[in-house]
């Protein structure tokens, strides 16, 4: 893919204010490609594709493949995958979303409320809650914010939901708040 990319046969995406060209990005056993989306270009990533899958025996799965642009979504048959659109999931993660936006960030409240919702407060104690705040819920989000900069709206709710459920207030629970959310944040 490097070579034709470099000999111009294929051409990437510009990308960023430098507009550096990505042909693709690749984790363990999964590629994104990142091309121009012109026909021609499409038809000769899937011959490179083809070629790649006889010489080395693997089999590219193209149930999990789709072309997102709108202007090649109609290759997709042709090229025997799924039209996609934008954002897209690549490893977890939103494509072609805002950031900084809060819906944006709705997978990983939901995420943290649905984990809230399996707990059985009702048994667990102060400490217990505490424990579960600390180890689970604190580090849900970590992966997002792996690459993604928080917005403070997003963190405020969270907190929110994290300091209801240690007090159980938020099932009409009536549960007295014994320490302020802010030294109960400090680093021990």
């Amino acid at each position: 893919m490097d070579k034709a990319v470099m000999i111009g046969e294929v051409k990437g995406s510009k990308v960023g204010r430098e507009e550096v060209v990505v042909s693709h990005l690749q984790f363990a056993d999964d590629t994104l490609f990142l091309l121009e989306p012109d026909k021609s270009n499409i038809k000769k990533v899937n011959t490179i594709l083809k070629f790649f899958s006889m010489c080395s025996g693997l089999k590219i799965n193209m149930n999990k493949s789709s072309l997102a642009e709108e202007d090649v979504q109609a290759l997709a048959s042709e090229v025997e995958c799924k039209n996609g659109s934008w954002p897209m999931k690549y490893l977890g993660l939103p494509l072609g979303g805002n950031p900084n936006s809060a819906d944006f960030w709705n997978p990983v409240i939901e995420k943290v409320g649905k984990r809230l919702d399996g707990w059985k407060k009702a048994f667990l104690s102060k400490g217990g809650r505490l424990t579960l705040i600390q180890s689970v819920l604190s580090s849900m989000p970590t992966y997002f914010m792996s690459l993604f900069k928080m917005p403070k709206v997003v963190a405020a709710s969270l907190e929110k939901m994290m300091c209801q459920f240690l007090w159980d207030r938020d099932s009409g629970g009536k549960g007295r708040i014994l320490v302020r959310w802010k030294t109960f944040c400090k680093p021990k």
